[in-house]
């Protein structure tokens, strides 16, 4: 009895480990099998990452095209109503169709050097520059 129980002992012995990725008779091959496989796995690794980095931009790009055209459809009606969610982004609406739009919204005052003599010339000059908006 005792005799076939030793030799299922002493064979894993022999053999390589289980689980090993050298081959048993590898030598160079199986170290550049190791080596391929490192840089397979890290070019799938950076492609993953470029694909979830480029689909996160276009999502983010989309989201924000979406959101500025619905805030001038409702907030940018021709009908004059300011109802609606686009109610308070309304003037932001308007002011993103124009080129310059940070001169056109601050005060227009008259320069230091030139003052209306009267004051009926510079009641109606303010008149006028405020009459535009």
């Amino acid at each position: 009895l005792p005799l076939p129980l030793r030799p299922p002992l002493r064979r894993p012995r022999s053999r390589a480990r289980v689980g090993a990725i050298v081959a048993p008779r590898g030598g160079m091959v199986s170290g550049v099998v190791g080596v391929v496989v490192v840089v397979v796995v890290v070019v799938v690794v950076v492609v993953v990452v470029v694909v979830v980095v480029v689909v996160v931009v276009v999502v983010v790009v989309v989201v924000v095209v979406v959101v500025v055209v619905v805030l001038l459809l409702l907030g940018g009606g021709d009908n004059g109503s300011d109802e609606g969610i686009g109610a308070e982004f309304a003037n932001t609406s308007y002011s993103l169709s124009l080129p310059i739009p940070i001169p056109l919204s601050l005060p227009v005052q008259p320069s230091a050097r030139y003052q209306p003599k009267s004051l009926q010339t510079r009641a109606s000059m303010e008149i006028g520059v405020w009459g535009q908006f």
